[in-house]
């Protein structure tokens, strides 16, 4: 469960480090994912989430540069010294073992949240530049419920025995 935001104490400025955390955070547990499944030889299904994982990576990079050239000097206020749980995948570590259906329900229940948490972000934001930014990762996160969608179609039956 995502960490509540009250977005009246925050700064533009913040909210662009809350959407740079996010996406870090994503990324770091994608990896998780991709390990866990190549462990249990589902070799196709963990590149595909060392692709999220790279996506999620770009976006977390492009947050932070554009934070920084928009708010230049102006410190932040947020620590990402918590999990945010926003977009980052729930996952227990100390799992032995994740399956493939597993993997594919709480990544899409995850970029559903960030698609959410963006749409909400943008209501919230006054500076126009930063709204931007977050719609651009709103539509991002759309699209990555849709990559999810079809490589869990892609790959379930065939993980299931259920022919495609």
């Amino acid at each position: 469960m995502p960490l509540p935001i009250d977005w009246s104490k925050l700064a533009p400025q913040d909210i662009l480090d809350i959407a740079a955390f996010i996406e870090q955070e994503a990324q770091e547990r994608y990896m998780l994912f991709a390990d866990h499944l190549d462990r249990q030889g589902e070799s196709e299904a963990a590149g595909f989430f060392r692709l999220m994982a790279e996506l999620e990576g770009v976006h977390g990079a492009q947050v932070s540069h554009r934070r920084a050239v928009r708010f230049a000097g102006l410190p932040g206020h947020v620590r990402d010294a918590v999990e945010w749980d926003v977009e980052g995948p729930e996952l227990d570590r100390n799992v032995r073992s994740l399956s493939l259906h597993d993997a594919f329900a709480m990544a899409l229940a995850s970029e559903e949240r960030a698609r959410d948490f963006f749409a909400e972000a943008c209501d919230h934001l006054t500076d126009e530049k930063a709204r931007q930014v977050l719609s651009e990762l709103h539509r991002d996160e759309v699209s990555h419920v849709q990559m999810l969608r079809e490589m869990r179609t892609k790959l379930l039956p065939l993980a299931e025995g259920i022919p495609a």
